[in-house]
């Protein structure tokens, strides 16, 4: 992950209001979706998907649970997803130990389950991989959902054994990386990362209640 705190949680925006600004998505030259907090001058199927809470009307209150193409984007409320990736979520939470209810979550909140996510700071795929972290855990393809999952997973295999299975510090770290978590010892006092620790704990504690097989 990216110490800039955009990277990491950027697609969850389109789910969770921002606190600044609009969220946009076009169509790049490559013919992929990207999301962008940035207002492209040249772009295809230019859209506005939020406009964050300053900018909303009826202010943050009225945002945070604005609806999103039908799904609320109240993520206390929000529907869980079982369906989607069901067989490659199973197969890496057997081949790495890691709870499947924690990488359906981190899916859930990364990327809202779109293999084509990209963040305008690189991060690419359903676990919204960083090229750097997608390197180190040996994923050629982060468009490919099984890669994607195994590498996002193998890191979660690594933040689970460094930080004691701690589902809050693994998350936070998730966010703005471990070397920030070890700094403060514990979660990082960014907003974005407090946040987004709240939304994964959240849907974890949700998907665990739910949890089949």
């Amino acid at each position: 992950m990216h110490k800039k705190l955009i990277a990491s949680g950027l697609i969850s925006l389109l789910l969770f209001a921002p606190v600044d600004g609009a969220i946009y998505k076009y169509v790049n030259e490559d013919g992929r979706v990207v999301y962008t907090n940035v207002k492209p001058h040249r772009a295809k199927k230019l859209e506005t998907v939020e406009r964050g809470c300053r900018t909303a009307p009826g202010g943050c209150k009225v945002a945070q649970t604005r609806k999103y193409k039908g799904v609320s984007s109240d993520w206390r409320n929000m529907p869980l997803r079982w369906e989607p990736y069901a067989d490659e979520i199973s197969a890496a939470a057997k081949e790495h130990g890691v709870d499947p209810a924690l990488i359906r979550s981190i899916v859930h909140a990364e990327s809202a389950f779109d293999p084509k996510a990209v963040s305008t700071a690189g991060a690419q795929g359903l676990m919204q991989l960083m090229p750097a972290t997608a390197k180190r855990f040996g994923v050629q393809d982060s468009f490919d959902p099984v890669q994607n999952i195994n590498g996002g997973v193998t890191y979660l295999k690594v933040l689970s054994k460094m930080f004691n299975n701690d589902i809050k510090l693994v998350s936070a770290a998730y966010n703005a990386g471990e070397g920030a978590v070890r700094k403060y010892k514990g979660i990082p006092p960014y907003g974005e990362t407090e946040t987004y620790v709240k939304r994964v704990t959240n849907l974890y504690k949700r998907y665990v209640k739910g949890q089949r097989g």
